[in-house]
């Protein structure tokens, strides 16, 4: 009985869901650790999603990632919200910079200040793209200290 309950609530898509992921990034770790985020979730989903992970100029310019997914050339992107500098000036209040915020400053806003909600909301009103936090690193990583 809980086993039939459970596959009526969650049921099982008809078809394969199939998406493309820009980046910004032509190798390195951040792709190595994007593409085992996408054998994670197709091993996860039992292989009903599927995510091809773009290295960085694989569909237009690293920079434009943002644009890539609000044009529809990706249904998703993994980037870092500074690029978007030369669009909106904003993108620096949740891409870090020189003298902001730790990283976990910037994690507790993100999750329990309102940061996600402001995040959304911006990233839909300039760029028409939905918006989730999914990595945080320390200004060390940047090189920026």
């Amino acid at each position: 009985a809980i086993a039939a309950t459970t596959a009526a609530i969650i049921g099982a898509p008809a078809y394969a869901e199939r998406l493309s992921m820009a980046t910004p990034w032509p190798g390195g770790q951040w792709i190595e650790s994007m593409e085992r985020m996408s054998e994670n979730i197709a091993f996860l989903t039992d292989g009903e999603v599927e995510i091809e992970v773009l290295a960085g100029g694989a569909i237009g310019s690293s920079l434009k990632v943002t644009e890539a997914v609000s044009k529809g050339l990706a249904e998703a992107g993994h980037n870092w919200s500074g690029y978007d500098w030369g669009i909106d000036t904003a993108s620096v209040l949740f891409s870090g910079y020189a003298g902001s915020p730790s990283a976990e400053v910037m994690l507790h806003w993100l999750s329990f200040g309102g940061g996600t909600e402001l995040l959304r909301e911006w990233r839909m009103e300039e760029f028409d793209v939905v918006a989730l936090p999914c990595g945080m690193a320390p200004a060390e990583v940047g090189m920026i200290s």
